[in-house]
This record gives C-alpha cells, structure tokens and sequence, in this order.
C-alpha cells in the first residue's frame, strides 16, 4: 500500500474519516442495546437476505471503501470489533446511498465450546469489511439497505 503522502487526498481523507468513526462506532457496539442498533442498520431480512446488485460506480465506491476500512483498522491503537468496522461501513454506504446487506453470523469457536458472533458487510460482490471469512459463518440475522 502506498505511503500517506502518495496516497490520493480522496483515499487520505476517507481512511481517516473511517478511522475517527471507529472509535464512536466501538462504544456504540459495547453500550448501545442490539434492539436499538437494529433499527438503523436496515430492513430486516431474517436470514433471508439478498445482496443488491451495483452499477460500476457504485461498485468502485464499495471496493474503495474496503481497502479504506482496512487501511484504517491496520493502523490503529485498539483492534477494533467487527461490529464497530460494520456500524461504520454501513453508515458511510448508507451517506452515499449504496445499496448493501448487514449479516451477523456465528460459528463454533475453535475448542468447539463457545459460539463466535462476526459481523459483515456487502455491496453487491464486495466484501467492504469483514468478509474473508463469511463462509465460516451461518448466518442469523441480515440487514438491507436497498
């Protein structure tokens, strides 16, 4: 990844905005109720839920908002929970009117007693955050912002 002075401002100022919304976004996700979470994320689709598809711009946004989110969480202080990264990700999508889908999933932890929650976010193919690993998961619960 190129240095901060050879990034494009535009790139600069949207990985630094996504850093400054972590820290809110990470509070939100330890103090705010679900319940009340769950009603700005989207509508909800159960475990139903459909990716919108994107025009090519739109789809060039998602891709840049990804390689943004992960540029910022790299280089913080605090690792940040996905929650956080997908409170973010959706609010800037839904700034910019991006249709995208909200999933929660879980899966079996690796000594097999605990469950693991992980959150992710999609517009249309792209993986904005937190979705390497989504096939790992079943999904309980997704949120669509079409």
């Amino acid at each position: 990844m190129k240095t901060a002075s050879r990034m494009p401002v535009a790139m600069l100022s949207l990985t630094l905005a996504i850093w400054l919304l972590l820290w809110p976004a990470r509070v939100a996700a330890m103090v705010v109720p679900s319940r009340w979470l769950a009603q700005v994320l989207g509508r909800d689709r159960g475990i139903e839920g459909s990716i919108p598809q994107l025009d090519a711009r739109r789809r060039g946004q998602a891709a840049r908002l990804a390689d943004a989110v992960e540029l910022a969480t790299r280089h913080t202080p605090f690792r940040h929970p996905c929650l956080a990264q997908a409170l973010v990700c959706h609010f800037i999508l839904w700034l910019i009117r991006t249709r995208h889908t909200v999933f929660f999933g879980v899966r079996r932890a690796d000594s097999g007693e605990k469950m693991e929650a992980h959150a992710w976010v999609m517009a249309g193919d792209i993986a904005v955050c937190g979705g390497r690993d989504r096939g790992e998961y079943t999904v309980v619960r997704c949120y669509v912002n079409a």
